[in-house]
């Protein structure tokens, strides 16, 4: 066997080393070509590994949810605090009072409310205005009867006065003497059955008048009575006759105090309900711009409402950190240094 010429470190060898090497070496197995595809896929995990993914510097902040006290949406609504409540979820609602009885209602029932009850007025005032029409049209049929009850008041009367001077024309100690006092008679008759007949009349024109004036206050009082029967309707707290009592005195106190005389104060006790509710409306709305207080408007983005006595959270000391966190995180770069420098007061 002609032995190999040796190269590299099998200089010096003898064969039987170098064939064991050989054979040592066959035994390895050789490390797989590794494919295109695979080898294209795995690189950009060694390049992810290599350069990890840097967090976004201009990265927007978040912004620290604001909350609202109770006291301050009050403030707000321009409500008294006691009425509002909150559950554990932050859900507000209005504590009410119906009947006696406490209640609570959430905004959305107090828009049904509102609407159901202008519904109501706008069926009260259209029921008002039928009667108002039939009213005007009653009063104007009463008032051509009454003007034909004055004209027939002055035929009678006009009747009697002719009557009256027709008989003071006659000479009725000379016909005493007349020879025939059978037709003497007779005419006295005839001026005592003409005078009963104009007082017949004139009794019978009377009479027309008291029935009209006696069904004109029948219709004044039942029309009084049916409209304040209207009013716990329109008004639901005037249900509770103590508050109906002192808003009426509330009412009248305001309206002397407005520049209504008395006259036109007892005039609105027996006016429409409706008219009533808008006097009280316009009442409350005078008080209300009297006794209430400005309120500065601030934009709030997405507020909880939190009970009294529960601590709410300091907006500005949680952006003045997240500021800090924010310079700490990418050096100061992109403005973030001077925002937090000027956030804290020191420039």
């Amino acid at each position: 066997m002609t032995d190999e010429n040796p190269t590299g470190s099998d200089a010096g060898a003898s064969i039987t080393d170098r064939l064991e090497r050989y054979l040592a070496a066959e035994d390895s197995p050789a490390p797989e070509p590794k494919p295109e595809a695979q080898a294209a896929e795995d690189a950009p995990e060694t390049q992810a590994a290599d350069n990890p993914e840097k967090p976004e510097e201009d990265a927007p902040e978040k912004e620290s949810q604001p909350q609202l006290t109770t006291a301050e949406l009050a403030k707000i609504l321009d409500i008294d605090e006691s009425a509002l409540d909150v559950d554990a979820d932050g859900k507000i609602s209005i504590k009410t009072k119906i009947d006696g009885k406490d209640g609570a209602a959430k905004f959305a029932d107090l828009l049904k409310t509102h609407q159901i009850q202008g519904h109501a007025e706008n069926r009260a005032r259209e029921v008002a205005q039928r009667e108002a029409a039939l009213q005007a049209r009653s009063q104007e049929v009463e008032q051509q009867f009454q003007q034909k009850l004055s004209h027939a008041d002055q035929l009678t009367t006009l009747a009697a006065q002719e009557l009256l001077a027709e008989f003071q024309s006659i000479d009725w100690k000379a016909l005493d003497q007349h020879p025939d006092q059978g037709a003497v008679a007779a005419l006295k008759l005839k001026f005592q059955e003409r005078n009963a007949k104009i007082q017949q009349a004139q009794q019978g024109i009377n009479a027309h008048r008291w029935q009209l004036n006696q069904q004109a206050q029948a219709q004044q009082q039942a029309r009084i009575q049916a409209e304040a029967a209207k009013l716990p309707t329109l008004i639901p707290e005037w249900k509770d006759q103590a508050t109906a009592a002192k808003e009426s005195a509330e009412l009248i106190d305001w309206g002397r105090k407005s520049g209504y005389s008395d006259d036109e104060l007892k005039s609105l006790s027996n006016s429409s309900a409706l008219h009533v509710a808008t006097v009280r409306k316009a009442m409350l709305f005078d008080k209300l711009q009297q006794s209430k207080a400005v309120v500065e408007n601030k934009v709030r983005l997405a507020p909880k409402i939190v009970k009294p006595g529960q601590a709410p959270t300091d907006g500005a000391a949680d952006k003045l950190r997240a500021l800090k966190a924010n310079v700490t995180k990418n050096g100061g770069k992109n403005g973030t240094l001077e925002a937090f420098l000027i956030a804290a007061g020191k420039v």
